[in-house]
C-alpha cells in the first residue's frame, strides 16, 4: 500500500508481487524434503506474497476499470478468485494423487508463470490517476 501510494506504479507493483509469489512457490516446491523449519519459512514467504497480491490486484483493477465503481471490479475479482480457487484446488488434488507433490507444485508454478505473463500483457492505463490529476 505504501509503495502504491508513493509511486503509483500499480502494474509494476503487481508484477513484482506476482514474481515474488512465483519465487516463493518455487522455493516451497524444492524445499519440501529439507525439514519442517525450512518448509515453515518458505510457506510463510509464499503466503506473504500471495496474500499481498490480492489488494494490489484490486487496486490495479480499480485503476483500469475507472469510472466503474471499485466495488464492481472487486466483486468480479472475488468471484473469479473463488472460481479459480475451486478449479485449482480440484486440479491440485488430482495432480497430487496422480503425479506426487513435486510435479503438482511444478504445475502450479507454471500457472503462476502464465499469470505473470498475462499480467505483463495488461496495458497500464491508469484512468483513476488521470482523473484525479485533471
Amino acid at each position: 500500500g505504501i509503495v502504491l501510494d508513493k509511486f503509483h506504479r500499480f502494474k509494476e507493483t503487481t508484477l513484482a508481487v506476482y514474481a515474488f509469489s512465483l519465487i516463493g512457490m518455487i522455493a516451497f516446491t524444492f524445499t519440501l524434503d529439507k525439514g519442517i523449519a525450512v518448509v515453515y519459512v518458505t510457506s510463510a514467504l509464499l503466503g506473504f506474497f500471495m496474500t499481498g497480491l490480492l489488494p494490489v490486484g484490486f487496486e490495479l483493477a480499480a485503476e483500469l476499470t475507472y469510472p466503474e465503481p471499485e466495488g464492481t471490479a472487486a466483486g468480479l475479482l472475488n468471484a473469479a478468485c473463488q472460481i479459480f480457487g475451486i478449479a485449482f484446488t480440484s486440479l491440485y488434488s488430482l495432480l497430487l494423487k496422480e503425479l506426487g507433490d513435486i510435479w503438482a507444485n511444478v504445475i502450479m508454478c507454471a500457472m503462476l508463470i502464465l499469470g505473470t505473463i498475462f499480467t505483463a500483457c495488461i496495458q497500464s492505463d491508469l484512468k483513476r490517476q488521470a482523473a484525479q490529476k485533471s
